[in-house]
C-alpha cells in the first residue's frame, strides 16, 4: 500500500498539501534516509490521491516538485503515468452510457487536445509536471471522464508520428455523433472534446503547421474538414475566416473536387501566397474606409442578374444612400471574377445605385473600358 493510501485508510490528520508532500518525499526514500526520491514510490501516492481527489493531488504534485531535480521531475511524469494506469487497470467505473471503446475514443480525443495544444504554445500544459497539474485541475474531455484516465496517454514524444491517426480518430468521432446524435450519452462526452480539438487545431501558428511535413499538414487539414463535419452536424459552425486552418482545408477540398492536379505542397504555397495578398488588401481597403468616413465594410446586397436573384458584396456600402465602392490592389485585368462583378454593379446602377471603383495599382484598358461601358466611375489612389 502506498503511503497516501495508507494515509487515507487511517484516518491521519495530515491535510496540508505542503505537509503531506514533504512524507510522500521522505518515506519515498531508503529507510536509513539516503539517496534520491524514490520518484516511481512519488508516482503510486500522488495516483492514489488523484483518483479520489484531483484537486488535492495538484496541490500535492506543486508542493513535491520543488523538492525534486530537472531529471527527477521527468521521471515522475513517466511514473505517474504508468501508476495511473496500472491503478486503472485494477478497474474503475465506466462513464454511463459509455461502452469500453466509446471511452477510449473520447481518451484519445483528449489526448489529441493536449498534444495540440504542445503545438500551439511554446510552453504547453501537455509536458512534464505543469502539465500533470493543469490536468489534475481541469477537465480536458468534458462532464464524465476522469482527468486522470488520461494520464496512461502521456509522455509519447514522437507527436508528428501521430497526424494520421488523430485524424482517423476525429474521424471516427464524427461518425459515431452522427450515428447516435448530439444528445446521446456518447455525443455528449465527444462534442467538447471535439469542440477543443477544433480551438487547438486553429490556434496552431501558419509559421508552425507550415514548418511540419507535408504528411503531416494534409493529415491536419483532413482532420479539420473532418471536425467541420461533425461540428455542423449539430448546428455548430467553426469560424473559417480566410488563411485559418478551416479555410485552408476547405479549399483543399473543393480544389479536389474540382479535379485539381497541383500536388499539396505546389496548392499550400500558392493558397499561402493568395492569402498574404488578401491579407494586405484588406488593410488597405480599411485604411480608404477610414479616410473615406462614409458607409460600412463589406456589405451583402441581393442582385437580380438574367432573371436570378444572386449576391455582391461590396468593400464598402450604405445600402439607404445607394452607394458603393469596390477596392481593388495590384494590377487588374478584365478576367471572369472582375466581370461578374462589373455585371451586379451594372444593375446596381440600373437601380439607381452610384458604384465606384478604386484602384490602388493598375488596370487594364479592357477592364475600364467595360467599366466605363456599365456606367461605373473609376480612380486612381496612391
Amino acid at each position: 500500500m502506498s503511503f497516501a493510501g495508507a494515509v487515507a485508510r487511517s484516518g491521519d490528520n495530515i491535510v496540508n498539501a505542503g505537509e503531506l508532500a514533504a512524507d510522500i518525499v521522505s518515506n519515498s526514500r531508503s529507510w536509513w534516509g539516503l539517496g534520491g526520491p524514490n520518484t516511481k514510490e512519488i508516482a503510486a501516492d500522488i495516483a492514489d490521491i488523484a483518483f479520489s481527489d484531483p484537486n488535492k493531488a495538484a496541490d500535492v504534485l506543486e508542493a513535491i516538485k520543488g523538492r525534486l531535480s530537472v531529471s527527477q521531475q521527468q521521471n515522475l511524469v513517466t511514473d505517474i503515468a504508468d501508476a495511473v494506469g496500472e491503478r486503472q487497470a485494477r478497474g474503475g467505473p465506466s462513464p454511463a452510457g459509455l461502452s469500453r471503446d466509446q471511452v477510449n475514443l473520447a481518451l484519445d480525443l483528449g489526448q489529441i487536445t493536449l498534444d495540440l495544444v504542445g503545438l500551439a504554445d511554446p510552453t504547453p500544459v501537455s509536458d512534464g509536471v505543469n502539465g500533470l497539474i493543469s490536468l489534475f485541475r481541469g477537465d480536458f474531455l468534458g462532464a464524465g471522464i476522469s482527468a486522470v484516465s488520461m494520464l496512461p496517454y502521456l509522455g509519447d514524444a514522437a507527436k508528428l508520428g501521430k497526424f494520421g491517426k488523430w485524424a482517423e480518430t476525429v474521424a471516427n468521432a464524427a461518425e459515431m455523433i452522427g450515428k447516435y446524435g448530439a444528445d446521446s450519452a456518447v455525443g455528449r462526452q465527444l462534442l467538447p472534446a471535439l469542440e477543443k480539438i477544433t480551438n487547438a487545431v486553429d490556434a496552431i501558428p501558419a509559421g508552425v503547421f507550415n514548418n511540419l511535413p507535408i504528411g503531416a499538414q494534409k493529415s491536419l487539414l483532413g482532420m479539420r474538414t473532418s471536425l467541420d463535419t461533425a461540428l455542423s452536424r449539430v448546428g455548430l459552425n467553426a469560424a473559417s475566416d480566410p488563411g485559418s486552418l478551416a479555410h485552408k482545408a476547405q479549399r483543399w477540398d473543393d480544389y479536389q473536387a474540382r479535379g485539381g492536379e497541383w500536388s499539396f505542397e505546389r496548392w499550400s504555397t500558392s493558397y499561402d501566397n493568395n492569402m498574404v495578398r488578401a491579407r494586405q488588401a484588406h488593410a488597405a481597403v480599411n485604411d480608404y474606409h477610414s479616410n473615406l468616413g462614409w458607409g460600412s465594410r463589406e456589405v451583402t446586397v441581393d442582385v437580380n442578374l438574367n432573371g436570378e436573384s444572386v449576391r455582391r458584396r461590396l468593400d464598402i456600402a450604405d445600402v439607404d444612400a445607394r452607394r458603393g465602392v469596390e477596392f481593388k490592389t495590384g494590377y487588374q485585368t478584365h478576367n471572369e471574377a472582375n466581370r461578374f462583378e462589373i455585371a451586379r454593379d451594372a444593375e446596381l446602377v440600373k437601380r439607381g445605385w452610384s458604384i465606384e471603383w478604386t484602384f490602388q495599382g493598375t488596370a487594364s484598358k479592357p477592364l475600364l473600358d467595360a467599366l466605363d461601358n456599365a456606367g461605373i466611375r473609376y480612380k486612381f489612389v496612391e
